[in-house]
């Protein structure tokens, strides 16, 4: 699992965009850590946005005043961990402050196609069903309620990317990635037997949509979450999380066409 720094600069307002392979942070947490930024590198609330991807195999900056969950889950982090992190915030803010150079940003908006679903199905009755997995089509032929859900999907991957600025008019290299998606990082895993395994710490789909992008772009990519709701992967177990994030990073790669310039 990473925590990653992004800082952009437009010449009139310098942002920090900070992405932890996390479950998610407090907002007591989310002041503490502005707080620190601000000492650090002189950059803070609202100039600073703290993404957490929301995996469900990785630690958390919960508070359980935040998080009324019975143990395991209600309890409070680590101190240890939560130090850890603070430390590697810090470091990494200063590296990406003193990293700023001239830039320009390129955009790109591809759909990812049945990736994912919404869990959340309307019923005829006006009721709403959960279905934590995708009906098979011997489950769907056996209850007609499992017909296809309508309910929404923004399977939208936002991408942008910074290209350095080339004074000789060659195409200059890419700097750094920035990919949002909106769906919640789910999916399971196996163990070295093969059997599931949900206790093992993981970044999930993240981390292979990252690393198909910047192994072709060879540059840092940062992971955000978008407005996941209730829309989860179709497909959630086996090497569905290595599947679903190459398919990621393999739909920005196929949209180099697609990119427009911003100033």
């Amino acid at each position: 699992i990473t925590l990653g720094c992004l800082c952009v600069d437009d010449g009139a307002t310098r942002l920090l965009i900070v992405t932890a392979d996390m479950a998610g942070m407090s907002a007591r947490v989310c002041s503490e850590l502005y707080s620190l930024l601000d000492d650090a590198v002189g950059i803070t609330f609202p100039h600073v946005l703290l993404s957490c991807s929301h995996t469900h195999f990785a630690p958390g900056l919960q508070t359980a005043d935040c998080l009324p969950l019975p143990g395991p889950l209600g309890n409070e982090p680590d101190p240890r961990f939560v130090e850890d992190v603070k430390h590697k915030l810090v470091d990494a803010a200063r590296e990406a402050v003193q990293a700023l150079q001239p830039a320009m940003m390129e955009t790109a908006h591809p759909r990812t196609g049945a990736l994912s679903y919404n869990r959340r199905w309307p019923k005829s009755n006006g009721s709403v069903a959960m279905h934590l997995q995708y009906p098979l089509e011997t489950q769907r032929q056996e209850d007609p309620s499992l017909a296809a859900s309508s309910a929404p999907v923004d399977d939208m991957l936002t991408i942008l990317r910074f290209r350095a600025i080339s004074h000789s008019g060659e195409v200059a290299p890419l700097i750094a990635a920035l990919i949002n998606w909106g769906c919640h990082p789910v999916t399971g895993g196996r163990g070295d037997n093969g059997a599931l395994d949900y206790y093992r710490v993981s970044a999930d789909y993240p981390h292979y949509g990252r690393q198909t992008i910047s192994t072709a772009w060879n540059c840092p990519t940062f992971f955000s979450l978008g407005a996941a709701g209730d829309v989860v992967p179709v497909q959630r177990y086996g090497d569905s999380r290595k599947h679903i994030g190459t398919a990621l990073g393999l739909t920005a790669l196929l949209a180099e066409r697609a990119f427009t310039t911003e100033n």
